[in-house]
């Protein structure tokens, strides 16, 4: 008789980011300072609806509630927004890269798709940062957030925090995507309308070829944090935190440099 032999499953392994279990490590981009690389997706909204709901929440200024990427609102009966029209095929997923640094450098965030256009737009969210080579494809960073703005909180862990917020921002650029327009900028510095959308009629990514005088512009919902050397200078306290997310102060980063690009401008 063969004695009974206790057999036990093999452990699987966690998930490195539990909060966001879609993530997984990946190989750290060439010619970066990460320590640490995290691939995976968020889907920001479920369906329309939810798109629609979370669009009159941040318009509103109220909270929203955030679980491994997908936003809502618990607040009801808010004012319907005039873009909610063009909130069509909203549960679109956004694969995204995050490095992690060590030392006081906050994450960094690349979209890989659907990928992002360089002047696909003069809204103030659009702003490009460093580039990293992902996939072959050079990827700036996104402009998730003003360091001197968002306030981590010190007792939770910050990288779940950090993707709380990439996921806010990815749910903005998507409305933003669904309620762009074609703009013609002329030389006296006025835009003109060249194509309005219909609510039903989605748009293409993107169209890398467009001339210096065309641009998409849409709706970006809640407040776009300042940017410019001279907004700087008037908005971040010498002790606050960088708005560049270096983890420093404003005085011992980029104080001086924003000083000297307004004395010469």
């Amino acid at each position: 008789m063969v004695d009974d032999i206790l057999v036990t499953a093999p452990e699987t392994p966690a998930p490195p980011i539990p909060m966001y279990p879609q993530f997984v490590e990946t190989v750290i981009p060439d010619h970066c300072a990460a320590v640490r690389a995290y691939r995976g997706f968020i889907r920001p909204f479920t369906d329309d609806e939810t798109a629609r709901r979370v669009l009159r929440a941040i318009t509103a200024n109220e909270s929203l509630q955030v679980s491994a990427g997908r936003l809502d609102s618990l607040a009801r009966d808010l004012p319907i927004h005039r873009s909610e029209e063009y909130l069509v095929n909203m549960a679109i997923p956004c694969t995204v890269v995050v490095l992690e640094f060590s030392g006081t450098k906050h994450h960094s965030a690349y979209l890989i798709d659907p990928i992002q256009v360089p002047r696909f737009s003069a809204n103030r969210h659009t702003w490009w940062k460093s580039k990293v080579a992902i996939d072959g494809i050079a990827i700036p960073e996104l402009c998730v957030y003003s360091g001197n703005l968002f306030k981590y909180d010190s007792t939770c862990e910050r990288l779940p925090q950090f993707l709380n917020q990439l996921s806010t921002y990815l749910a903005k650029h998507l409305i933003f995507l669904r309620t762009r327009m074609l703009y013609r900028l002329h030389k006296d510095g006025t835009l003109r309308m060249v194509k309005r959308r219909k609510p039903w009629e989605l748009v293409r990514r993107g169209i890398p070829t467009l001339g210096q005088q065309l641009q998409w512009l849409g709706f970006w919902p809640g407040q776009v944090a300042p940017h410019g050397a001279a907004e700087h200078l008037h908005t971040v306290d010498p002790d606050d935190e960088c708005w560049c997310n270096s983890g420093l102060s404003y005085q011992d980063c980029h104080m001086k440099k924003d000083q000297e690009t307004v004395e010469k401008s």
